[in-house]
């Protein structure tokens, strides 16, 4: 009896909240799809007769795999956060029906462990069924051909990106679910915040404690590579070069563990700007819900700076050949694989950006009524997220360029003065900025329809919880 009354309780909160698990569903999916695909890509490239073919199909799935997994997880690991946040004020009102702790703590799991459970069975059939047109794009790529794009895909990548993608959204909707039945009742209730617990302050310095070690792990790197002797063949130079991609990912992996306080930072300056109630309005809620804008500013943050680091490194590897090895052949990849290396990680990007945005409907339905029934009127909302989006846009672009730059600062001058005199400084080009503007305006089209939605009805009864 009691398993029924809990299962119950289980579905109708999913039911209740269906817009901010859905938002988490579609993420996840696409994170598997991808993950999927690009493990079926090198495990159909190690299945390739000849060595040079291997080392192709590994060498592209590996780097779309390590894009992926950079971008991916650590924005489905958000996703997942604020999804699980919003649970708050439900799990405040189970308890003062008088819903033991535990008892939520059980619930709330169960809805993490469903989220999870439909996500990793509608995952694999998608992957099922993209895959074909995956492997024929792939094989008109200008990759060598090989056969097995064009047989199923492989249960082994099936399994592994169902059971990772699962596993991230199990792990961390777990310690999600503990901080939000550990949060204070009263202030659940009386807010309808996205924030979660707020992290422990031990764990805030260990992070800081990692974050410094990796700092001066990478500072030890460059001065290595500035110790090195001078290269010239033209082979070794180039197998030499994919360093500038590990100091890279270096950096990523560095803002990922103090880029919310950066974040926060660049979005308190902003805020410090007058232009107008409409400027103040976007970036008091930007800042006013750090947790918030993080999660929608990091992925696209990361994925905008991968792609400034692997533009960079396709310049200076041309630059250097040239100068210092006399090869005059360019290195440039056809669009496609550029498409197969890229795209995965920029749609997971822009899907989990969109997915905080769709998973806080009700929120934000809530925030637009309470300044109508403020004294403003609706052209003010909509110039509101008009701003909001321009500074979610700024943001991106300063933490995604700064992290090309510090990288592309720091190896150019390890480089000119070690194994490669002739290294200069390159600026990155406009590609992560055409990444950013991408996720922002999908970004922006949907707080535009809320806005739209939530305008139609009575603001009075959406206030009072009459949504």
């Amino acid at each position: 009896m009691l398993g029924v009354m809990l299962a119950k309780l289980v579905f109708n909160s999913v039911a209740r909240s269906v817009s901010t698990w859905l938002a988490l569903i579609i993420s996840a999916i696409v994170m598997s799809v991808i993950l999927t695909l690009n493990i079926g890509l090198v495990i159909a490239g190690t299945k390739c007769e000849t060595e040079e073919a291997q080392n192709a199909f590994v060498a592209m799935g590996s780097g779309a795999l390590m894009f992926t997994v950079l971008t991916g997880f650590m924005s489905l690991v958000l996703v997942v956060k604020i999804c699980v946040g919003l649970q708050r004020k439900q799990v405040a009102l189970w308890q003062v029906a008088g819903v033991l702790p535990s008892r939520a703590t059980i619930i709330l799991l169960a809805e993490v462990v469903v989220v999870s459970l439909v996500s990793a069975g509608l995952g694999a059939v998608v992957a099922s069924f993209v895959w074909p047109a995956y492997g024929r794009f792939v094989w008109d790529s200008g990759l060598p051909q090989s056969e097995e794009l064009l047989r199923p895909i492989a249960s082994n990548s099936l399994l592994i990106g169902t059971i990772a993608t699962s596993a991230v959204v199990l792990i961390t909707g777990i310690k999600s679910s503990f901080k939000v039945v550990r949060s204070n009742v009263v202030e659940s209730l009386s807010s309808d915040e996205f924030i979660s617990v707020r992290r422990a302050k031990w764990r805030r310095v260990i992070r800081a404690i990692i974050a410094v070690l990796l700092i001066l792990g990478l500072t030890a790197g460059y001065f290595g590579i500035s110790s090195q002797p001078r290269i010239t063949d033209a082979r070794k130079l180039g197998d030499y070069m994919t360093i500038y991609m590990g100091t890279g990912i270096g950096v990523c992996i560095i803002f990922a563990l103090v880029g919310t306080q950066i974040i926060h930072l660049i979005t308190r300056l902003l805020g410090c700007l007058s232009f107008g109630n409409s400027w103040f309005m976007a970036a008091r809620e930007a800042s006013a819900r750090p947790d918030l804008t993080s999660a929608l500013v990091v992925p696209i943050v990361m994925m905008s700076a991968s792609t400034g680091i692997m533009n960079l490194w396709i310049d200076k590897l041309m630059l250097v050949l040239n100068a210092q090895a006399g090869t005059a052949a360019a290195v440039n990849a056809p669009p496609q694989q550029m498409v197969i290396l890229f795209g995965g990680p920029v749609l997971s990007a822009c899907v989990c950006a969109s997915s905080v945005v769709c998973a806080t409907i009700n929120q934000r339905t809530e925030d637009n009524a309470i300044l109508l029934v403020s004294g403003s009127v609706q052209s003010d909302i909509y110039k509101k997220i008009t701003v909001e989006s321009v500074i979610y846009f700024i943001i991106s672009c300063v933490c995604g360029y700064g992290i090309a730059l510090i990288n592309e600062v720091a190896i150019n001058a390890a480089l000119k003065a070690g194994p490669v005199p002739v290294s200069e400084f390159q600026m990155p080009g406009a590609n992560p900025a055409y990444i950013v503007f991408a996720a922002v305006a999908l970004s922006f089209v949907l707080l535009v329809a809320i806005a739209y939605s939530g305008l139609r009805k009575n603001p009075v009864a959406v206030i009072s919880g009459g949504r």
